[in-house]
C-alpha cells in the first residue's frame, strides 16, 4: 500500500471523511497543521513540487477504507485465473467430471494432512481410496500448487 501521497493523490481516492477535491484536501492539511507534524509531511521530489503526506495524518474511517481496497484488489483473480475458468467451462462434460475426481482426490490428501497425518501417509490412502497411484496424486498435487487454490478445479 502507498504510504505517502499528495493532496491530490488522497481528494482523487475519495476516501470517507475527506474532501474529494486537491484544493480541498489542501485547505485541510493547513488547517490541521499537517506540514507540521515531524516525520508526516514533506516535500515532493520532482516536478510540480509541492507536498506529500503520510497516510497516518488521514482520518481513521479514510485509513479503514484504504485499507479494505487494498484488500479486496488482493483477492481479486488474476488474469491468468479468468484464462484457466475459461478452458474449463470449455471442456466437455466428461472431462469435467475427471477434473471433479481429480481434485476430490487430492482434496482428500490434504484434509487428512489438515488433521495431523504426514504427507506421504495420506497421499498413500487417498491414492488407494480413489483408485489411482501414489506418484500420480503426487502429480496432481504439484500440478495444482502451481496455481490458486480457488483455481485448482
Amino acid at each position: 500500500m502507498k504510504t505517502w501521497m499528495t493532496a491530490a493523490e488522497i481528494a482523487e481516492l475519495r476516501l470517507a471523511d475527506l474532501p474529494s477535491t486537491e484544493s480541498a484536501v489542501i485547505r485541510l492539511a493547513k488547517r490541521e497543521g499537517w506540514r507540521s507534524r515531524t516525520g508526516k509531511a514533506r516535500k515532493r521530489e520532482g516536478r510540480g513540487g509541492g507536498h506529500e503526506y503520510h497516510i497516518s495524518l488521514l482520518p481513521g474511517a479514510a485509513q479503514m477504507e484504504m485499507a479494505a481496497r487494498e484488500k479486496a484488489a488482493e483477492w481479486q483473480a488474476p488474469p491468468e485465473s479468468a484464462a484457466l475458468w475459461e478452458r474449463y467451462d470449455r471442456l466437455p462434460a466428461t472431462r469435467k467430471k475427471v477434473c471433479e475426481a481429480r481434485l476430490n482426490a487430492l482434496q482428500t490428501a490434504l484434509d487428512m494432512v489438515s488433521t495431523g497425518m504426514t504427507e506421504t501417509q495420506a497421499i498413500t490412502i487417498a491414492a488407494r481410496q480413489h483408485g489411482v497411484s501414489t506418484s500420480t496424486l503426487w502429480g496432481w498435487k504439484r500440478q495444482a500448487q502451481v496455481h490458486r487454490r480457488c483455481d485448482w478445479l
